[in-house]
C-alpha cells in the first residue's frame, strides 16, 4: 500500500485482490478503478483555498510480460504521481 505525502496531504494507493485500484487523499477515496493492467487516476481537490489537479499512474512490473508470466503478482507496481502536470513522485 503505497503511500506519497505532498506538504501537508497524504495519497495512498490501496490494491484489491481482483484488480481493483483505489486512490484515497487525507483518507478520503478519490477514485477507484478495476484493472488488471494499471490504470490512470485524474482526481482534483482544493488545497490552501486553491484548485489542484493530480494524476497517478499505476504501472505492473514487468508491463503486460509481467502479467503474463505472473511476474507481476509478485513485485509492486511502479506509481508515478503528478500534481498540477509536475512529477512529484517518484
Amino acid at each position: 500500500m503505497p503511500f506519497v505525502i505532498y506538504g501537508n496531504h497524504n495519497i495512498e494507493i490501496k490494491f484489491e485482490e481482483r484488480g481493483a485500484e483505489n486512490i484515497f487523499y487525507d483518507g478520503e477515496i478519490v477514485s477507484s478503478k478495476m484493472t488488471v493492467r494499471g490504470g490512470t487516476h485524474n482526481f482534483s481537490v482544493e488545497e490552501e483555498g486553491e484548485k489542484v489537479n493530480y494524476e497517478v499512474k499505476i504501472k505492473p512490473k514487468g508491463g503486460i510480460l509481467g502479467i503474463i508470466t505472473g511476474v507481476a503478482a509478485i513485485s509492486a507496481p511502479k506509481i508515478e504521481v503528478r500534481r498540477n502536470g509536475k512529477k512529484i513522485h517518484p
